[in-house]
Formats: C-alpha cells, sequence, structure tokens
C-alpha cells in the first residue's frame, strides 16, 4: 500500500504541547544559562520546540522534575521525560537527541497505523502502476468534447504519436518525523507553502539534456525532512535515477534550495510526491481527509511560478468539475502561464483543492487535478 498517507496520520499535531519538547529550566542569575541561551535561541528560530522555564517563578514544575540545579534541560516524548541534560550541553547534541526522538516516536506511529490499517484490510493493496511518459509538446486543449477523458488531454497536451518510453515512480517507504507545519493561516499559509522546482537529467529516448521548472506545494513538515506536491509531467522522459531535482523555497523573500528525491507519483493523474532533507521545519498546508466544498463559479487562487519566475498569486473562479473522465478534475477560468505547473489550488480559507495540470490557451482556462485525485495518491 502507499506509505505517504501513513506518514500524514503519524504526524497529526497536538492541541497541546508538542509531543517531541525540550524543557529549558533555567533561572536569571544562573551564568551558564545565560550562556546556553543563545544556542536555544538558534534552535527555537529553526522550529525546535523548546520551553523555558524560571525555576524561582514555577517552583511546582521544577519540582515535578526533581530540578535542583540550572541549567537543566529536559527532552520529553509525548509528555514523558526520556532524557536530560544537566550544565552546559552542546548544541549539536541536542538537536541530534531531539530528531531521534522525533523519527523514533513516528516510526512507532506509521508501524502501528500500518498494523492498524492492514488489519482492517487483511491483505496489503498492490501498488498502482503508473502509466507511460511522453516527450513535451504545446498545451492541451480541453474543449473538444465534453466528456474526453483526464489521459485524453495528457495524450494531446504530451504528445501521443511520440515515441513513448516507461516513466517509473520509485516507491517511498515510511520515516516520518513529528508533524508540525509553522502557525500560519489561510492563503499566507499557502503562499509560504509554495516553491519552485526544478528537475534536469539526460533524455531517455536520445540521451540529450532536458530540464523543466515547475511548482509545488509542501504538505508535510518535519524536523528532518518535508514532502512536496507537484506535477508528474516535469519528469516526463528525464532519466529519474540520475535527474538533478531541486526544491526552492522562499523565505522573508529570498530563495533556499535543497536536493530533492522523487519518491512517489502517478502519471494518469499528473501528480508527484518530492521529499526534501531539511534541518528546520518548513511552513506547510494540510491536506484534509474530506474534500473541501467546491461550488461552480466559486472564487479561488493558485500560487505558481511563472515561467519559472518566483511564486505569484493568481486569483481565477471554479468553471466546472470533473469535466473529464478519469481522475477527479476541476477547469478555473484564466489560463496558467508555463511554470505555473504542479501548483497548489486553494479555497478562500487556505485549503488545498486541486493541482496545476495544464491550460487551454484557446478558451483561457486551467486544469486542476481534484482533491480527491490527491487523496489517491497518499492513500
Amino acid at each position: 500500500m502507499k506509505m505517504i498517507m501513513l506518514l500524514m496520520m503519524a504526524a497529526e499535531p497536538s492541541v497541546a504541547a508538542p509531543d517531541v519538547q525540550l524543557l529549558d529550566f533555567t533561572a536569571s542569575y544562573c551564568q551558564p544559562c545565560q550562556q546556553m541561551l543563545p544556542i536555544l535561541q538558534r534552535m527555537e528560530h529553526d522550529k525546535f520546540p523548546v520551553r523555558r522555564i524560571d525555576i524561582t517563578e514555577e517552583h511546582e514544575l521544577a519540582s515535578k522534575f526533581s530540578v535542583d540545579r540550572v541549567p537543566t534541560l529536559v527532552l520529553l516524548v509525548e509528555g514523558k521525560e526520556v532524557k536530560r541534560f544537566v550544565g552546559l550541553t552542546d548544541e549539536a547534541e541536542l538537536r541530534n537527541e531531539m530528531n531521534r526522538a522525533a523519527r523514533k516516536l513516528s516510526d512507532a506511529r506509521a508501524e502501528s497505523a500500518l498494523s492498524e490499517t492492514e488489519h482492517k484490510k487483511g491483505v496489503e493493496s498492490p501498488a498502482v502502476e503508473p502509466g507511460p511518459k511522453e516527450p513535451r509538446t504545446a498545451d492541451a486543449s480541453m474543449t473538444e468534447s465534453p466528456r474526453r477523458s483526464v489521459r485524453d488531454i495528457f495524450d494531446r497536451l504530451l504528445g501521443n504519436d511520440a515515441k513513448r518510453s516507461p516513466f517509473e515512480f520509485p516507491s517511498m517507504r515510511a520515516q516520518s518525523p513529528e508533524d508540525a507545519a509553522l502557525p500560519l493561516a489561510g492563503l499566507k499559509a499557502a503562499e509560504a507553502a509554495t516553491v519552485r522546482v526544478r528537475v534536469k537529467g539526460k533524455s531517455t529516448i536520445d540521451g540529450n539534456l532536458l530540464q523543466d521548472v515547475g511548482t509545488g506545494t509542501i504538505i508535510h513538515s518535519a524536523t528532518g525532512q518535508a514532502l512536496i506536491l507537484t506535477c508528474a509531467h516535469v519528469f516526463l522522459n528525464i532519466a529519474i535515477d540520475n535527474a538533478v531535482v531541486e526544491v526552492e523555497v522562499f523565505e522573508d523573500g529570498k530563495g533556499i534550495r535543497y536536493p530533492a528525491k522523487l519518491v512517489d507519483g502517478d502519471h494518469n493523474a499528473d501528480l508527484a510526491i518530492l521529499q526534501v532533507q531539511t534541518a528546520k521545519i518548513l511552513p506547510s498546508v494540510r491536506l484534509t481527509q474530506l474534500a473541501p466544498k467546491t461550488v461552480k463559479g466559486q472564487a479561488l487562487v493558485s500560487f505558481g511560478c511563472n515561467d519559472g519566475a518566483d511564486p505569484t498569486r493568481l486569483d481565477t473562479k471554479l468553471v466546472d468539475i470533473n469535466r473529464y473522465d478519469g481522475p477527479s478534475n476541476l477547469v478555473c477560468s484564466k489560463d496558467p502561464k508555463s511554470g505555473r505547473s504542479g501548483g497548489g489550488l486553494f479555497n478562500s480559507s487556505g485549503e488545498l483543492i486541486g493541482v496545476c495540470s495544464c491550460a487551454d490557451r484557446k478558451q483561457l482556462e486551467g486544469l486542476y487535478m481534484a482533491h480527491e485525485a490527491i487523496l489517491g495518491l497518499v492513500s
């Protein structure tokens, strides 16, 4: 079965304290505590959950954890102490221990979720076989027949008469640390979670260099890794094993590049999942289990990289729902420019409802894979 949903299931946030947290027992008069302060501030800046506790003000809590000297740092997992550090402590050691605790907890959760799911289903579901990939051509026309399939659209978009080569996505093994998305709300979170995707590699057809640029949305982030949802066609005819894939995250207007790995995808639905290794938690949006309500005429927003530029907002409206047979799809007003493929489509609340796939230049419309198609990939 697909493991990505288990990863995200294991990453449900706590409504109270983070499940992996570092308690910093300190005091204003303690000189070593002041020496530790810059270290802990850097960790907090990198989104490590740290709670500072002044023992002169919170006597009961200090007594509960039997703290009799400062600085004392207590590592909690699900509210239980797993390790403590007394005195000056190396920053790398603190970071490594927190990351290790998060991975151990999430591995246990993923294993538990997998066991429960397999118990209910009896047998493991077979892996989805992706369809073939084809060379890139011009944008698709989406209006010749009211009941054409999504596959027909992709064939026209990607060139159905060209030589085809296998397009195989690797499968992903769950290894999910604790999810802790940044506390951003609505469309601000959606914009912050939008990334630029670059792909470069040898053609599987003639060996020439191919490169493409698209957009993606971070749908899961934790200390150690992040998952990015994007489109599949940016990988067409590129030898995946030797390809260079980059995800560029934007923070305060500056782009930070991360090497990325293609971990799963569905060519027929034009969706793919990338994974990056990170030292901190990145802004992300949550993929809900229930599809948000959509109605024709609804105002929507997408974010994408016009011709590979920095992400920008595109205000659009929902024109049609499931116009084409195949994976669930949405048709919206305004044709997205090249480079916006893979970008997220959001409602006014910032809920992810689709992923940009292709454009109809004649009708000035855009085709987006809908929420149900996304869940079909990650579940």
